[in-house]
């Protein structure tokens, strides 16, 4: 979201800086929002397990009485490069329908915290977050068995929801040339600063 200009709390410049280790910014550190959104990552992943698209408040009642809709395995705490894309990283909130195995799953699911405002500004999915799952989903291409995300968002702590996404290959044409842009830049700060 940041290299393509959707993060309101970064810029690229920041972001630029940061990876090659020369960053200026305070706006990377802690605060009540990431601090929260870290604490409540695994219930949200946790009841992302019930909840149903076709019937959304009942994850409530399929919670309590042990009626899971999805396997979601937040224990995969990767970071995942594809040799393919070196310039792209993937880091899942969980795995739908993991098996072990054959490290293949289903589907990714990633879980968020959003403010009433933050859902009335975007009137849908924030963008950043939208770019996120569709460069994880090309980044874990042979890892997935549907080109699908799932994301949890916990809304002013007390609204809990869900939302499919399909792979857009238009838009994840757009983000994957940004993305080799900004890397290539980056690789040549990073050799700057060392040399």
């Amino acid at each position: 979201g940041t290299i393509m200009g959707w993060n309101y709390r970064m810029s690229r410049v920041e972001l630029f800086y940061q990876k090659i280790g020369l960053n200026f910014s305070s706006s990377e550190s802690q605060t009540q929002y990431t601090y929260w959104g870290s604490k409540n990552e695994k219930m949200i992943v946790y009841t992302s397990q019930f909840y149903d698209f076709n019937d959304p408040e009942s994850y409530l009642y399929n919670e309590s009485g042990g009626i899971k809709i999805r396997d979601v395995n937040n224990d995969f705490r990767y970071s995942v490069r594809n040799p393919e894309i070196p310039y792209m990283n993937a880091n899942v909130d969980g795995l739908i329908d993991f098996d072990p195995d054959t490290g293949i799953a289903r589907r990714i699911a990633e879980s968020k915290t959003i403010s009433r405002q933050s859902a009335e500004m975007w009137e849908s999915i924030p963008p950043y977050h939208l770019g996120q799952v569709i460069m994880y989903m090309h980044t874990l291409r042979p890892m997935l068995k549907e080109q699908y995300a799932e994301i949890y968002y916990l809304q002013d702590g007390n609204k809990f929801y869900g939302v499919e996404i399909p792979q857009n290959e238009n838009l994840l044409e757009i983000i994957t040339k940004q993305c080799e842009i900004f890397y290539g830049k980056v690789q040549r700060g990073l050799d700057i600063v060392l040399n």
